[in-house]
């Protein structure tokens, strides 16, 4: 992550000052396309449906969007039990380590101990 910093810092002073986020020029549309995936993050989310009391994980990089998704009826495993309310979520810098808790999550198999989970998040 040093490494990164350090181009960023290299980047910005070689291409000039960077606009302020929020104004004409948006800072993420001046930064390099390697440097934006490696600042990207990738979630580990858990969806609930109040109607059905049911819960979905999956892992994403792009949480409102995927949510988005959901409620929209494009994810087929999820469209019958729409609305989905985002419950719960963590992040990891890299999606292999996202996939890996959603695994383990999806293990768990119990709704108990995903209630239990998304509780003490509150």
């Amino acid at each position: 992550m040093a490494e990164l910093v350090d181009a960023l810092d290299f980047w910005q002073q070689s291409a000039g000052s960077i606009p302020a986020q929020g104004t004409r020029g948006d800072m993420l549309s001046h930064i390099p396309i390697f440097i934006k995936k490696a600042l990207e993050m990738y979630y580990v989310y858990i969806l609930y449906s109040p109607g059905f009391d049911t819960y979905y994980i999956g892992q994403t990089n792009e949480l409102e969007k995927r949510l988005k998704r959901h409620n929209s009826g494009y994810v087929k495993s999820t469209k019958p039990y729409r609305p989905w309310e985002m419950v719960y979520y963590e992040s990891f810098e890299t999606r292999s380590a996202a996939m890996q808790r959603e695994h383990k999550l999806k293990s768990w198999k119990s709704k108990e101990k995903l209630r239990e989970l998304v509780a003490a998040s509150r």
